[in-house]
């Protein structure tokens, strides 16, 4: 090298000038050349920076091989190093970024991210030519620089801290660009995740720009969740909404409409399907919510429209009300004597009563009072009515509805045996002697039953003196019809059912007096 520059030396000025602008231009075309190659085979854009780093190399050799003693050649040196960092950004990010997820759907990093390693990459090559090529000590001159770098951190400190927001979002993941969120009570589509920002869009095609510090400190719902499997629109996600419905509307059967209205809503799944929870009772209504899925989030508030314009001509079909949000200030008096309790339906009940066997021997008045005087309840599907073992004193009377008898269950092993419907009765001989229930009886669908209390009974038997020898028959025949006999046959055969009939006949009269303290 020593004796290239004394050769050099020996030129005249305008020979070393021109052999300086030589080497300048052969070194700037052929890192001209290689960049258009890379263009070319790796799709990189180069533009200025490139093609100031290409100038600043080429006058940095040309200065070092023929004029060493010019006075920019440092200057030459910082060009050629920061444009170079600069340019070659581009193909770092590439190699290093772009593809670090890997797999056949490369998971870019966001935006700002790469920007803020460039940056970074970029500040280190600066610290590196100035303590290299100016023989500035770097670490000095930071500790130097500490009051104004404070200075500049508080007034910078909401930047810093969108910038670490930024951090925290990439490596959390609580969303990805595309996802559909709830922000802020709103429902937006992530479009963009930056250093400083993230940017959404909103149903009305609104972008909404929020600050990174903001988001980190929210509650975010990603209705896409991580399911990263299925396309990015068809990803089933549940929504949820509310409707308030009359008191005297069974909840059973509100839920079968309003599932059967979400159903039947445009782009709603029918797997999984629709369900209806009871939510709360409020002062007016009973709140109901109803989920249903979803696959395309963009759609939420069209669907949603859809599934309250349905339940609206549902309830209206059914005659089912939405109350007003009011409240009720209800008077209630003791009713008279002459007032029938089960309103318009009292001859129905009677009808009902009439037909059951233990009620065929009450006639008059004592039926009347009976009936006035019984209380009547509501069952939903699905509810135990009586349970198998349990100790009780009263009967019932299915006015609407159905129920299933099932025994077995206490010991783990339950089966239906019969179905009761409107008319039916059970119950009869935990009325009369207290014995504990035989079966257990469940509610098919909604059940309405009239329920005859011991203390209700035990009034009528206690004016009826003829009541007793009448009812222990009845409970005489059931007996023996439960074990395979039938007291109708008189003929030799039924000799034994006779005498059984007669034994069963005392011993319930004698259980009957002694339950109703007779």
């Amino acid at each position: 090298m020593e004796r290239l520059r004394s050769l050099v030396l020996e030129y005249s000025p305008w020979e070393r000038g021109g052999a300086f602008i030589v080497v300048a231009v052969v070194v700037y075309l052929i890192l001209v050349a290689i960049g258009r190659w890379l263009k070319r085979r790796m799709e990189l854009p180069l533009g200025f920076s490139y093609q100031a780093a290409a100038a600043a190399t080429g006058l940095y050799l040309a200065t070092i091989l023929v004029a060493p003693d010019l006075a920019w050649r440092r200057e030459f040196a910082a060009v050629a190093v920061l444009a170079s960092v600069r340019a070659l950004l581009p193909l770092l990010n590439r190699i290093f970024t772009l593809r670090l997820a890997g797999g056949e759907r490369p998971d870019p990093l966001p935006k700002f991210l790469r920007e803020v390693l460039s940056l970074f990459i970029f500040v280190v090559a600066a610290l590196l030519v100035l303590q290299l090529d100016y023989d500035i000590q770097v670490p000095g001159l930071i500790a130097g620089s500490g009051i104004a770098a404070l200075a500049i951190g508080l007034a910078a400190q909401d930047l810093l801290g969108n910038i670490i927001g930024g951090f925290t979002l990439h490596f959390a993941r609580p969303f990805r660009v595309d996802d559909w969120i709830l922000l802020d009570s709103q429902h937006v589509q992530v479009v963009e995740i930056n250093w400083r920002s993230t940017r959404f869009r909103n149903n009305d095609n609104t972008r909404l720009d929020v600050p990174n510090s903001h988001i980190v400190k929210q509650t975010i719902i990603n209705f896409y969740g991580h399911d990263r499997a299925a396309t990015e629109h068809t990803r089933p996600h549940a929504m949820r909404l509310e409707v308030g419905i009359d008191y005297n509307a069974p909840p059973n059967r509100v839920k079968e409409l309003l599932a059967s209205a979400a159903l039947g809503a445009p782009r709603v799944l029918h797997r999984p399907s629709p369900d209806v929870f009871v939510k709360s009772f409020g002062d007016s209504s009973i709140n109901y919510e109803v989920r249903y899925w979803i696959e395309d989030h963009a759609e939420h508030q069209r669907v949603s429209e859809a599934i309250r314009t349905n339940i609206w001509y549902v309830l209206r079909r059914e005659g089912i009300k939405i109350p007003f949000p009011i409240r009720t200030l209800q008077m209630e008096r003791r009713a008279s004597a002459g007032t029938q309790r089960h309103g318009r339906r009292h001859d129905a009940f009677r009808a009902m009563l009439e037909r059951q066997p233990i009620f065929s021997v009450i006639t008059g008045e004592d039926l009347e009072y009976l009936l006035d005087n019984c209380a009547s309840h509501h069952f939903g599907r699905g509810e135990k009515i009586i349970q198998e073992k349990a100790v009780g004193d009263s009967m019932f009377v299915i006015t609407s509805g159905r129920a299933a008898v099932i025994i077995g269950g206490s010991s783990g092993v339950a089966s239906q045996v019969a179905e009761l419907s409107a008319g039916e009765c059970f119950g009869e001989m935990s009325l009369l002697t207290g014995e504990p229930r035989s079966a257990t009886i469940q509610a098919s669908s909604d059940c309405e039953v009239l329920e005859i209390t011991k203390p209700l009974f035990g009034e009528i038997v206690a004016r009826e003196e003829n009541l007793l020898p009448r009812l222990s028959e009845l409970l005489a025949q059931r007996k023996l019809e439960t074990e395979g006999f039938t007291t109708r046959r008189r003929d030799e055969a039924s000799q034994v059912a006779s005498e059984k009939e007669q034994e069963y006949k005392a011993k319930f009269l004698k259980t009957i007096r002694s339950f109703f303290e007779l």
